[in-house]
């Protein structure tokens, strides 16, 4: 697999690119198995909202241009860190391109290309300093879909300390992209659990492949269950996943729609 090619220098002033009027929405189901003020960092939008933990979805009615989020995130504690970051492709249509910056920005690498991609650097942050360099890209170039990257920032000295975000793009020809947003359900209980935890999933997908997606603490793929149709629950054993963090993912014929965190304790 080749190397994309690194952009050492962006000035976002002048970057010759459409930046689209956008609809972003949260899906604000607290998580309760850590609070707030003890993750690594705070993402936040521009509205200042914490949205770590959270799907952000941005839909546009065009199949041209790029589609850019930027969100600030802000170093919790007290100590500084060097923080770095890796980017999980979940979903991407064929063909388009997307890239990512934190620091430093990578150029534009086509979907699949690289399904795992880590930031060329770490940064060093310092608590309650805001950080403006993260920016997410995705560029359509004609393919119409849905493309959805989860972005994890970690601490380089303890990889177990983690934030995460999703980030989904949709791109519809025009009056198709409000659409693509989905409104289907899925909890986790208990978490922290010392042993078992249970699945619990909401809304309609008759005909539907639904898969429940397993990741680690930095994002990678442990398991993939397919999902029958009209299942309601599911149940794990902490023998089946092993303590940690876990982040638990519903998808829908590939594409993400929602993401849970949840932590095994163990006995």
């Amino acid at each position: 697999m080749s190397m994309p090619l690194l952009l050492a220098t962006i000035n976002h002033a002048t970057k010759a690119m459409l930046r689209p009027v956008y609809l972003i929405t949260a899906q604000l189901a607290l998580l309760l198995a850590v609070p707030s003020h003890a993750q690594l960092l705070n993402v936040k939008n521009d509205n200042g909202d914490i949205v770590n933990s959270t799907q952000i979805s941005m839909a546009v009615d065009s199949l041209d241009g790029v589609m850019l989020l930027d969100l600030p995130t802000v170093l919790n504690g007290d100590v500084l860190k060097n923080v770095k970051m890796r980017r999980y492709e979940l979903s991407a249509p064929d063909s388009s391109y997307n890239y990512f910056c934190w620091g430093d920005c990578w150029l534009a690498s086509i979907a699949h290309s690289h399904m795992i991609w880590s930031s060329i650097g770490g940064i060093d942050m310092t608590p309650g300093v805001p950080y403006h360099g993260f920016h997410a890209y995705h560029e359509p170039r004609g393919h119409a879909g849905t493309a959805c990257f989860r972005f994890v920032w970690y601490d380089q000295a303890n990889v177990n300390d983690t934030v995460w975000v999703d980030i989904c793009f949709a791109a519809e020809e025009v009056g198709i992209a409000e659409q693509a947003i989905t409104h289907e359900r899925m909890d986790v209980y208990p978490t922290p659990s010392a042993s078992d935890v249970t699945f619990t999933f909401e809304g309609t997908s008759v005909g539907a492949r639904r898969e429940l997606v397993l990741r680690d603490a930095l994002g990678q793929r442990v398991r993939s269950i397919r999902l029958a149709d009209g299942q309601r629950t599911m149940e794990l054993t902490d023998s089946e996943l092993g303590t940690g963090v876990w982040f638990a993912t519903l998808e829908r014929d590939g594409v993400a729609v929602t993401t849970r965190r949840f932590v095994i304790t163990g006995h």
